[in-house]
């Protein structure tokens, strides 16, 4: 019967420090053009994903502020719920935690100010009275379920998909 034990094979960090440590060369040259492919990627995918977005609004003869608050709200959401969740299962929920509050005030701060500072962003009154409310409302209700031991359990999962699934059909009501 053989134990399985951690090595630095299975550690990507540990194996990246241990190599510096050993006078490896880096791979700095590697890492530079991989990140600025991916943004390049990046970037194209996001015009790619605004223009099927408009034009399925277009084809479906739907609000684009519909397809943006339901399938592209979704899409950039997806990431996130991922991380979280591996994150999660490997039993780092602070991580987990720290992930979706983080991008969320980047989401609400950061890239609202960008964007606002290099295009300024209109806002339609209805969009701002309703969908902000609703954006403040969805933080209200998690506090007192965080507030309860601060623990996010299946029921209470259940019970936000639920009030999404509500956000949602309301916003297809709305939609008309």
């Amino acid at each position: 019967f053989t134990e399985w034990r951690r090595t630095t094979d299975h550690s990507v960090a540990e194996g990246c420090a241990l190599a510096r440590m050993q006078g490896a060369p880096t791979h700095e040259v590697a890492g530079l053009f991989l990140l600025l492919l991916g943004l390049i990627l990046l970037g194209l995918g996001a015009h790619f994903a605004v223009a099927g977005a408009v034009s399925l609004a277009h084809a479906l003869n739907i609000k684009e502020a519909f397809v943006g608050l339901t399938i592209m709200a979704l899409g950039l959401s997806l990431p996130k719920m991922i991380a979280m969740l591996v994150a999660t299962a490997r039993g780092h929920t602070d991580l987990a935690a720290g992930c979706l509050i983080g991008a969320s005030v980047v989401d609400l701060l950061f890239v609202l100010g960008v964007v606002s500072t290099v295009t300024p962003l209109t806002v339609s009154p209805v969009f701002a009275l309703i969908d902000v409310t609703v954006m403040a409302a969805a933080s209200v209700i998690l506090l007192p379920l965080l507030a309860m031991r601060w623990r996010l359990s299946r029921p209470r999962g259940i019970m936000l998909l639920a009030a999404y699934a509500c956000h949602v059909a309301f916003l297809a009501w709305r939609q008309g």
